[in-house]
Order: C-alpha cells, then sequence, then structure tokens
C-alpha cells in the first residue's frame, strides 16, 4: 500500500475513535463506508485473472431442426483485465450464440465448432481492454436432425377390466390420430403411437380416462394426452350345430367325420343373439397339415363372427376316413 494511504488511515482511524468517544456514530459510519469505498476503488483498479461463464446457444437453426445432443454449457473463460471491469462483466447475464453456419459437420453426424471461432465470438462480446487467456472446452459439438411432421394413428395399449358377463365392445380415443415430429428420412418406421399401460375399470357400460402418450424414440408428440373411451356389452352363452368339413382337400378325396356334426358353446352379445346361427361359422379339419397315419384329427374353427367370444368346440377330436369322390358325367 502506498506511504500516502497509509497515513490517511491512521488518520482517518483517529478521527473515528473520537468520533466514537464523543458518542457521534452517524458521523463514525459515514467513514467508515467512506473508507471502504476508497479501499475497494483503490483495490479493483489493479490488475487480476478472473474465471468467466457463459450459457452457449445455437443461433439460426431451423423450427424443424431437433437439437438430439446439445453443446457443453456453460463455456469457462479465464480472462485477465482490470477488476472493476472483471466485477461488471460477471455480473452481466450474457449468453454465447454462435450461428449454425459456423459449425463443421464431422463424419459421425455431429457438427463442431474451433477454438477459433468461440475466440472470435468472444472478443465481440468482451470489452476491448480485457484479454482472454483459455477457453473450456476448447472446441463445442452438438449433433441435431432435420424433422418432419405426420399423423399417426392413435392406440390404446391399457388394460380394460370388465364387470362379470360383460366384454369389450368398442375402444375409441379422441383425438384419433396425432401429430408427430419425426427424423425426415425415418417416416417409414413409424406406424402408431401408444397410449401408456395403465388399466382402466370399465364395469358395464362405458367409461372414459384420460392417458397419456408414449412418445416413440425419435420423434416428438405435438399432443401428450388423449382421452379413451371404452365401451363395454353384455354377453350370453348360446350353442348351435355345425357340420365339419374338409378344409385344404385333394381333388377327388371327400371328408368323413365321425360325428359329423360338432357343438359350438360361445359368448356373444346379449343385442346379437337371435342374429347369430349356424351359417355363421365354418368349422374343419386342415387335411393339409393332418397327420395321415393316424384315424383322428383335431376340430377347428375357420370362420366365426365378431360379436361371438370364447368359442369351445364339443367334440374337440373326432375320427375321420378319405373316400374317393364319385364323379358324375
Amino acid at each position: 500500500m502506498p506511504v500516502r494511504f497509509a497515513v490517511f488511515f491512521r488518520k482517518l482511524g483517529r478521527i473515528l475513535l473520537l468520533r466514537i468517544k464523543n458518542g457521534d456514530i452517524p458521523v463514525f459510519l459515514l467513514f467508515l463506508m467512506l473508507a471502504l469505498f476508497m479501499w475497494w476503488s483503490h483495490t479493483m483498479g489493479g490488475t487480476f485473472d478472473f474465471a468467466l461463464q457463459y450459457p452457449v446457444e445455437v443461433a439460426g437453426l431451423d423450427k424443424n431442426d431437433n437439437i438430439t445432443r446439445p453443446l457443453t454449457s456453460p463455456v469457462r473463460v479465464s480472462v485477465t483485465g482490470q477488476g472493476t471491469l472483471l466485477w461488471r462483466e460477471s455480473r452481466r447475464k450474457r449468453v454465447l450464440k454462435i450461428p449454425v453456419s459456423a459449425f463443421q459437420p464431422s463424419v459421425n453426424g455431429s457438427s463442431s465448432v474451433s477454438s477459433t471461432v468461440l475466440m472470435d465470438t468472444l472478443s465481440s462480446l468482451l470489452p476491448t481492454t480485457l484479454t482472454v487467456r483459455s477457453i473450456y472446452p476448447d472446441s463445442l459439438r452438438f449433433s441435431y436432425v432435420t424433422m418432419t411432421e405426420i399423423m399417426l394413428p392413435i392406440r390404446f395399449a391399457g388394460n380394460p377390466v370388465c364387470a362379470d358377463r360383460y366384454r369389450v365392445d368398442e375402444i375409441k380415443t379422441d383425438p384419433e390420430r396425432v401429430a408427430v415430429r419425426v427424423p425426415a428420412d425415418m417416416t417409414e418406421t413409424f406406424d402408431a403411437v401408444y397410449t401408456d399401460t395403465a388399466g382402466i375399470e370399465v364395469g358395464s357400460g362405458e367409461v372414459s380416462a384420460r392417458y397419456s402418450l408414449v412418445s416413440p424414440k425419435g420423434a416428438v408428440l405435438q399432443t401428450n394426452e388423449v382421452t379413451v373411451t371404452v365401451k363395454a356389452s353384455q354377453v350370453t352363452e348360446k350353442s348351435t350345430d355345425v357340420r365339419v368339413t374338409g378344409i385344404n382337400i385333394e381333388d377327388g378325396l371327400q371328408l368323413r367325420t365321425f360325428p359329423s356334426v360338432v357343438r359350438l358353446m360361445f359368448q356373444v352379445r346379449l343385442s346379437d343373439f337371435e342374429e347369430v346361427d349356424a351359417s355363421d361359422f365354418v368349422v374343419g379339419i386342415d387335411c393339409s397339415s393332418m397327420d395321415t397315419s393316424g384315424d383322428k384329427a383335431e376340430v377347428e374353427v375357420f370362420q366365426q363372427p365378431s360379436n361371438v367370444y370364447n368359442v369351445r368346440i364339443s367334440p374337440q377330436i373326432v375320427e375321420y376316413l378319405f373316400e374317393k369322390r364319385e364323379y358324375t358325367p
């Protein structure tokens, strides 16, 4: 500390002690503040090394560009300069904005910017009397993809639980489709957007609930929630007798089974009970896949109405034989 400052502070100290003895506290505080200000001004007039931090943003990206790997932020900058300038700069909320055109594409699909570009960008921000000594990291890298918007159907992935003797009749979502931003070169890989897998208690009748949408990997949803409506209908048991037929049978042969008729038991919506009969079913044996070394085969249902459920066959296994079909000219 220069001699003149030492003499000044000694005199100031004597004055302050005298003022305190006389009970003049306000004058004491005024002199104290004056002394602190002079000390701060003298100290901050010197040269210091200091570290500044700046958040980094990419400027000039198109609205269809989506960043997949963000920049390292903030950037740490070591500078040398006058204390007052460093103090002012540390209090400013500056953002280091680097134009996307300054980044150079690399072989792994990302883009990077060199320390030279960083230095030039910083130089345009900082006062000319501050000297940049180093930057960390010395280069920045980020990745982005160009996106396009497509419409995808919404699929319900939850588990509806119905009351006894009720079955799910219809599941609807509102909206039925959702706008999704996907990479422009991958549009064919996306087929639908699914809800979360939470269950829903339907009971009987109709119930609606809000569900979150699960964003497909690499996509950005424009809507995050949908309303799912599940309708349930009452069902009842019904049975009918259906003749067994041969499926995929060779020309010139006909299939005989014992018994020739089996009983189908199934559940049907109560409102459709009278509409469903034996003519709505195709029951038979697939002759192309049967074991011809035996004399028994399994009966399968090859066709059934969409409004019947839980179809059972009795008997499931029947005896069979092939006969040559008589040719009638």
